[in-house]
């Protein structure tokens, strides 16, 4: 998994290729999770997902693009969206039970 920020957005790239015997589809989905949140976060959020059909095997690039936006949250004591600095790490699988890559990535203000 490669993460790379541009601009206002993050930028997750990973190659999926099919190992098997048949042609199959896999529903690749990234998730996120704060490290270290000072407000009530969920412990991993759903960020974007693709559906992917490969021949037997055949690999494809699979690129999510992240706006900044995304990982903001509602702060209600100060009744305002916040963003924080910190360490997120990204996740990606087939569910959210089933996580095979993960990488930790710093956001500096």
């Amino acid at each position: 998994m490669v993460i790379t920020k541009k601009n206002d957005s993050i930028a997750v790239s990973m190659k999926l290729e099919n190992t098997g015997d048949y042609k199959g589809d896999e529903v690749v989905q990234l998730y996120v999770k704060d490290v270290k949140s000072s407000g009530q976060r969920p412990l991993k959020q759903l960020l974007a997902f693709e559906r992917i059909s490969l021949k037997i095997g055949e690999s494809k690039i699979i690129r999510f693009q992240v706006p900044v936006q995304q990982l903001m949250f509602w702060d209600e004591k100060c009744r305002e969206w916040h963003f924080e600095k910190g360490d997120f790490e990204f996740m990606i699988g087939a569910s959210l039970s089933d996580i095979r890559l993960k990488k930790t990535f710093k956001i500096k203000k």
